[in-house]
């Protein structure tokens, strides 16, 4: 073989050796910065879910107090139809 083949050989081997190391870095790279940000966004989620949470309680809550004020009003229209 001669120099010259053996060197092309010796180059072409070390390009496709960089390119796929280069490459293979940039996939681990990607896939850190993905499951960052899918745990970036579950916790999103899951502070929207507290909030809805949150909200749904004061919800029932509101409820149960309208149904208190009825009852109250109520009983105030009879004391004074008493009174």
């Amino acid at each position: 073989m001669s120099d010259a083949v053996l060197v092309a050989l010796i180059t072409g081997l070390c390009a496709v050796l960089s390119n796929w190391l280069i490459t293979r870095s940039s996939r681990e790279k990607d896939s850190a910065a993905r499951a960052k940000k899918e745990q970036e966004t579950q916790d999103r989620l899951a502070s929207i879910e507290n909030k809805l949470d949150v909200h749904n309680g004061y919800a029932e809550k509101l409820t149960t107090l309208q149904a208190d004020v009825r009852v109250i009003r109520t009983e105030i229209e009879h004391l004074k139809e008493a009174g």
